[in-house]
């Protein structure tokens, strides 16, 4: 599993255009693709983003790792965005990844809140945790609190397990959802 051979490259794209083909928040991407001894970099960045991505083929390893200003993916939103991951494709794959997000909110609203997850996978089996720090506000109406981490494994497309305490509230009403309690 994973990229064919190819001979070494190097591709870069000081802007590339994409208003015309998708609906992005940014205009246009700068994107740097190099492949050397099955190797393979890429780098892509927008205004106020950025991502690199790597993979091995004679090992089956990969990592990820970006982040950037949140309102740059999200326009009507602010805070800041972190992700990192690793893991291999070889044998049976695995790996793990964790976005944090940090004052993220809505511009509109004054309340900002933190978030981290963490997924990881090895096989078809995976397991998703998710914190809230603070109760996050949605727009004008609405408010997302949890009073635990959110906690979900499964195989594949079904899930196995799940431990969840949400709450949504707002003028037109609340919204409870909740799961297993820890022991």
């Amino acid at each position: 599993m994973g990229f064919p051979w190819t001979p070494p490259f190097h591709v870069q794209v000081a802007e590339l255009d994409l208003s015309s083909l998708l609906q992005l928040p940014f205009s246009s991407i700068a994107v740097d693709l190099h492949q050397q001894s099955q190797h393979w970099q890429l780098h892509a960045s927008a205004p106020q983003v950025a991502l690199q991505v790597q993979y091995q083929r004679k090992q089956g390893d990969w990592s990820v790792s970006g982040g950037g200003a949140l309102g740059a993916v999200l326009p009507d939103w602010q805070g800041h965005w972190q992700l990192q991951g690793t893991g291999t494709w070889q044998g049976t794959p695995d790996g793990n990844m964790q976005i944090g997000l940090q004052g993220a909110g809505p511009i509109a609203q004054s309340q900002r809140a933190d978030l981290t997850a963490q997924a990881t996978f090895q096989g078809a089996d995976w397991q998703l945790e998710a914190a809230l720090a603070e109760t996050l506000t949605l727009n004008e109406d609405w408010q997302l609190s949890a009073s635990e981490p959110l906690v979900v494994t499964g195989s594949g497309m079904a899930l196995a397990q799940a431990r969840v305490g949400l709450q949504l509230a707002g003028a037109a009403g609340h919204c409870g959802i909740a799961g297993p309690q820890r022991r």
